[in-house]
């Protein structure tokens, strides 16, 4: 049944003339236990599903070798994090107007703020966009989004098992990563030496089976320590990718891609409710309009200050639509803040945020020329001279190449501060949730309660100056446009950082909604007068970051 409405979906979306996704995702919606039933979703298509969703971003490493992430690295970071934040707190403050509340808010934020691999990756891919020159960028970004979600993901588990700590979540996640580079190191060495031996003895029929190994088992490696078996996948794709005869896998395993990442397609649509798209249909179309608009705009900007061109920024923002797998994991353990169907409606933003990137990707001059004509010339000219002072700072940092890296493992004192700041924290909110304070006044158990919010705030300080250092270190000398997106990175990065820091102690929201509207202030003012200082010979945001 499942292969037979993956043909079916195909040759829907060629009458269509779609990208056969949408026909997938149309076609299990139809088919779901949500609708007419013809196939339940149980153990035995979960299962086909992951691993056509593993399969599926090994393809997509296969087409970018880990030398060409790498060249891509700080540009690719500076996407991702001013995208995340900036769609991050606009989807925050959508989910205050909307009333879910800080908890609400925040998984809401989340939810949008990722985009899917698999999903843009396709819709690029099948429109025939994959070699565009931006598209590196892209995929790069979306690596690290997949680390900013497997850390909400980290947050959000514990906060369903009575609390987890930040210092240990950043502990476990760094020894995680560094598990994961050396079983690469060791992979790629030996994966080499593997495919020489089935070369020389003309094994060539056991390249499919080699290449399944490689990819669905690097991913339980990197599931078994922690993290996304995606990231692993897509390590995968990119090792092989970078060997002398990577090819001959990458042509023995597509038949199996391309069967197993349509089914995973397919179970996706079969999370589509209809009903429950039905009693809250209001709610889904503000967040479809909504995820359209903070998508276009935070990737439109992110891609503008990365050094796109006008219309490789447009293409970016209509690229970077579709919300995925990340997001629905988040939506079935945010149910119970918010009072509707959150997966249900997930699901459907996933859906219509595909279809709307699949229609619109080829109009992507036509977005840029209307957005130039409906944007203020002052702030296109405080825009063109923000991206020229990254654009001179991104060069830098490519000159200074890989040797760049040594000073950047200089900053570990910056990085071991932090942590340590928040393993004090969690001792102190351990503490004192264990301890009895009734000795104690009202006004002196208030203090002593703020402790473990002052540790939290000193480790995201710290670890937001570790940021700004390591930026500096990356290009290899100091100046002034270096010195621009180092403080800007830094602030966006404390941004996004600290809401999930709180979420992890307990704390408030009303002291997340102050900071980001001060965060917001001091990036509007950066903008704004970065030209006017310029021409004066001092930059007037140097008021707010002295050497």
């Amino acid at each position: 049944m499942l292969v037979f409405l993956a043909t079916l979906g195909g040759v829907l979306a060629n009458r269509l003339k779609v990208p056969p996704v949408l026909g997938l995702l149309l076609i299990g919606a139809l088919a779901g236990p949500q609708f007419l039933a013809l196939v339940p979703q149980g153990d035995t298509v979960a299962l086909f599903s992951e691993i056509g969703g593993m399969l599926l971003l090994f393809a997509i490493g296969l087409e970018f070798s880990l030398s060409k992430v790498f060249s891509f690295g700080a540009r690719a970071l500076a996407f991702a994090v001013f995208k995340l934040f900036i769609v991050f707190f606009l989807s925050f403050q959508l989910g205050q107007a909307l009333g879910l509340g800080g908890m609400g808010s925040l998984y809401l934020g989340a939810i949008l703020a990722v985009t899917s691999t698999a999903l843009m990756v396709k819709v690029v891919e099948q429109k025939g966009y994959l070699k565009r020159r931006e598209v590196g960028v892209l995929v790069a970004s979306l690596v690290v989004e997949d680390f900013f979600a497997v850390f909400a993901l980290a947050v959000f588990s514990g906060m369903g098992k009575g609390g987890v700590s930040a210092a240990e979540l950043a502990s476990s996640i760094e020894f995680s990563l560094l598990l994961l580079v050396a079983v690469y190191a060791l992979a790629s060495w030996l994966l080499g030496r593997v495919l020489d031996y089935f070369l020389k003895y003309q094994a060539h029929e056991t390249m499919t089976l080699l290449a399944l190994g490689v990819g669905v088992g690097f991913s339980y490696v990197a599931g078994a320590l922690g993290l996304s078996p995606s990231i692993g996948a897509f390590l995968a794709g990119s090792m092989v990718a970078s060997l002398p005869r990577g090819d001959l896998l990458s042509k023995s395993v597509s038949p199996f891609i391309f069967a197993f990442s349509s089914i995973f397609f397919l179970s996706i649509g079969m999370l589509i409710d209809f009903s429950s798209i039905y009693q809250n249909l209001a709610l889904v179309v503000v967040l479809i309009a909504a995820n359209a608009v903070f998508k276009f705009a935070g990737s439109y900007a992110s891609g503008y200050l990365s050094g796109f061109s006008g219309n490789e920024a447009a293409f970016s923002g209509i690229a970077m639509q579709p919300v995925g797998e990340f997001s629905l994991l988040m939506a079935r353990q945010g149910d119970r803040f918010v009072g509707f169907d959150l997966v249900g409606v997930t699901s459907a933003v996933t859906f219509f945020s595909t279809l709307t990137a699949s229609l619109s990707l080829d109009r992507f001059r036509e977005a840029n020329a209307a957005l130039n004509a409906f944007l203020p010339r002052p702030l296109k000219s405080a825009a063109r001279g923000m991206a020229r002072a990254f654009s001179e700072a991104f060069a830098s940092i490519e000159r200074a190449g890989k040797s760049s890296w040594t000073a950047v493992k200089l900053n570990w004192f910056y990085w071991a501060s932090g942590v340590f700041y928040l393993a004090l924290g969690w001792a102190a909110e351990t503490f004192f949730t264990v301890a009895s304070l009734s000795s104690l006044t009202g006004f002196a158990e208030e203090q002593v309660r703020l402790f473990p919010q002052i540790t939290v705030l000193a480790a995201a300080l710290v670890l937001t100056l570790g940021v700004q250092r390591s930026v500096v270190a990356l290009a290899g000398r100091t100046s002034r446009s270096v010195e621009k997106l180092s403080h800007a990175l830094s602030l966006v990065f404390f941004a996004l950082l600290l809401p999930f820091v709180a979420v992890s102690f307990g704390a408030g929201f009303g002291e997340t909604e102050l900071f980001f509207l001060i965060v917001g202030v001091l990036l509007l003012f950066l903008v704004y007068h970065v030209d006017e200082g310029e021409r004066k010979g001092e930059p007037v945001y140097s008021l707010f970051f002295k050497k």
